[in-house]
């Protein structure tokens, strides 16, 4: 079922009560909603945003851009990536840190915010009040039978306490240990890494029902995954293991999870409860500095232990690129964690004393040639101007035109994203050699006679990576640009054969390229 895990906007109830109830005139809206007339919402407006995460901080950001007069955030966590910024342009946004929306006021138009710690706090003359809460899942089509315990509002707690091996579990040293201690297992609410009766997707009392899940912060690259899991459950590449072993295997990815502190603060609760009471009585601790290297590093591990998740999956159904595995990254898994890090470096290292502080923003990168794709080795582009001021939509209106030089970092063909650099590569003539580096991002393309070979050295012709193998017919001209089928393996394409439209799946290491004029128009 495709329907989502986000499939249906939530406006917590108690906020949708306070608002109706107290009669408040301004406009409410949610997030998913307000991309149509955005800018009626919040040009010159006073706007009121409820959430903190991403959502938040992107049309914060559009707000700004489009005149807003200033903008409220109210964070009911404390932890979302709008209270790590550490600084906002124009310096028209306030952050209501562990605050909860309480009641309306003056006639209307404004409201009152609570913090147990910090008292209320008056927020007059809100003309748009935009809730980025979230989501829920789309089910309510479904049989019961068919919708996992752990989906909203089916929600169950202390799902994994039945099991023994929790009892004995001790979390091991780590860099919270000598301020926290060692702390029991508590109740355990459902994390997102892992569900007590879904086993890799698939529904553990009834396997023909498969869900994709938000397993990680990447989720793009999750759920392609996923399907290829699924597709290898369905096909029998993959067996699916007695209810006993799942159940086991899902208990040890859980406890994986619990060796990061960040991982099992998020849905342990005794183990959340004692380091938000140390957060909060320590605050000069380094713990609570975003921009101590030790904060960073908690942060580091966190994304290390997702990306393993993810690696552990691409190894079993032979993804086209592989990370590394569940105990260990390889250098190009190591890559997506710093991706990952840098993201959110990127956003605390902003600082409101800074002479730029009035227009800088995470996107304005001092740097972004440090930002470079995994697959293709090809760096980050500095914006034509500031971010606030940019206002096109094409790239030759965001950035100037860069050409990939030597300085790029390489990597050699390994998935079917860069398999989509060759296929530019094979327009034209094929020439006897091709130095790929100068027009492309790929390493090496050598051609001989009918084969092209795919390097990681211009100057060592024998580091190959991939080799395909093409019958005379299938050689590229000017005139043939007719698809081809790579593998890792040599294969020979039958000229009979359309691959564009015979979509075969014998083996996990195949990627299939569309028809190459086609595709390029």
């Amino acid at each position: 079922w495709a329907a989502g895990e986000n499939g249906i906007p939530t406006i917590p109830k108690d906020t949708s009560w306070v608002l109706s109830m107290g009669g408040f005139k301004g406009v409410v809206v949610h997030s998913s909603k307000s991309g149509s007339n955005f800018d009626e919402l919040v040009c010159g407006k006073k706007v009121l945003l409820i959430g903190d995460s991403y959502s938040a901080e992107d049309l914060t950001l559009q707000a700004i851009k489009l005149g807003v007069k200033n903008v409220d955030i109210i964070s009911r966590s404390g932890e979302g990536i709008c209270v790590q910024t550490g600084s906002w342009p124009n310096g028209c946004v306030r952050i209501y840190k562990e605050y909860e929306l309480t009641s309306v006021t003056n006639d209307g138009r404004g409201v009152i915010v609570t913090s147990d710690t910090e008292g209320e706090a008056i927020l007059n003359d809100i003309d748009t009040v935009i809730c980025c809460t979230g989501y829920s899942p789309n089910t309510n089509m479904l049989d019961p039978s068919l919708v996992p315990a752990s989906n909203w509002p089916c929600f169950e707690e202390n799902n994994f306490e039945e099991y023994e091996m929790l009892k004995d579990w001790k979390m091991p040293k780590n860099s919270m240990s000598e301020v926290l201690g060692d702390i029991p297992l508590g109740k355990i609410s459902q994390p997102g890494y892992v569900r007590h009766d879904i086993y890799r997707g698939q529904l553990m009392k009834n396997p023909n029902m498969m869900y994709f899940l938000e397993r990680t912060d990447t989720p793009l690259l999750d759920m392609d995954i996923q399907a290829w899991l699924l597709l290898a459950y369905i096909t029998g590449d993959l067996s699916l293991p007695s209810k006993d072993e799942m159940k086991k295997f899902n208990l040890l990815t859980l406890l994986e999870g619990y060796k990061n502190p960040s991982v099992r603060y998020d849905s342990e609760e005794n183990y959340g409860e004692h380091w938000y009471s140390f957060a909060k009585k320590h605050e000069d601790h380094w713990s609570n500095d975003l921009s101590d290297e030790r904060a960073k590093q908690l942060d580091r591990d966190h994304g290390d232990f997702n990306f393993r998740l993810l690696a552990r999956d691409m190894q079993d159904v032979k993804y086209p690129t592989q990370i590394g595995t569940f105990s260990k990254l390889n250098e190009k898994g190591r890559s997506f964690v710093n991706l990952d890090v840098g993201s959110v470096n990127a956003r605390t290292c902003l600082n409101k004393d800074s002479p730029d502080a009035s227009w800088r923003t995470f996107r304005d990168e001092k740097n972004p040639s440090k930002y470079c794709s995994i697959m293709t080795g090809t760096r980050a582009a500095p914006l034509k101007c500031r971010w606030l001021d940019l206002n096109g939509c094409s790239v030759d209106e965001i950035v100037d035109a860069v050409k990939p030089s030597e300085s790029y970092a390489r990597s050699p063909l390994n998935s079917a994203i860069e398999a989509n650099v060759l296929k530019s590569t094979i327009l034209g003539p094929v020439t006897k050699s091709y130095d790929a580096s100068v027009d492309n991002p790929c390493d090496f393309i050598h051609s001989n006679d009918n084969e092209l070979m795919v390097g990681t050295s211009l100057s060592n012709l024998e580091s190959v990576n991939k080799k395909i193998v093409l019958p005379a017919t299938l050689v590229p001209t000017a005139s043939n640009t007719s698809s081809i089928v790579v593998e890792e393996e040599e294969r020979d394409v039958s000229p009979e054969t359309d691959p564009v439209r015979e979509v075969e799946r014998t083996h996990f290491s195949k990627f299939q390229t569309c028809d190459t004029r086609e595709s390029m128009e």
